[in-house]
């Protein structure tokens, strides 16, 4: 796991979505590692903002929209809604860390959306 290979050295933050009872600090060993666990959660997204989001994104993986540089970086955006990229954002600038890793494919794109 990355995790526990940079711990060896570095001081390491996991910042999850999952709720702390699920927290499993035997699997790869985190329970002996230097690693601090941070859980967030994102809010729930209203009705005016999940329908146009939803929307494009139905149109854009359709193939009615387009896929073009411009209309995939707003694939982009309708795929992490604003509200919750907000939110992520403040959780990851209040730490100041050196290095993100994202480590699960979904939570990898949200990450790279928001740079």
């Amino acid at each position: 796991m990355i995790a526990g290979a940079i711990s060896a050295k570095h001081e390491v933050t996991i910042l999850t979505l999952d709720k702390p009872e699920q927290e499993d600090l035997n699997m790869y060993e985190l329970g002996q590692r230097n690693i601090r666990f941070r859980h967030i959660s994102l809010p729930p997204i209203g009705k005016w903002e999940y329908l146009p989001c939803k929307t494009y994104s139905y149109l854009y993986k359709k193939r009615i929209i387009p896929q073009i540089p411009i209309t995939s970086q707003w694939y982009g955006y309708s795929s992490f809604p604003h509200t919750q990229r907000k939110v992520l954002i403040g959780e990851l600038n209040n730490e100041n860390y050196d290095i993100i890793v994202g480590v699960h494919a979904f939570l990898s794109l949200q990450l790279a959306s928001i740079r």
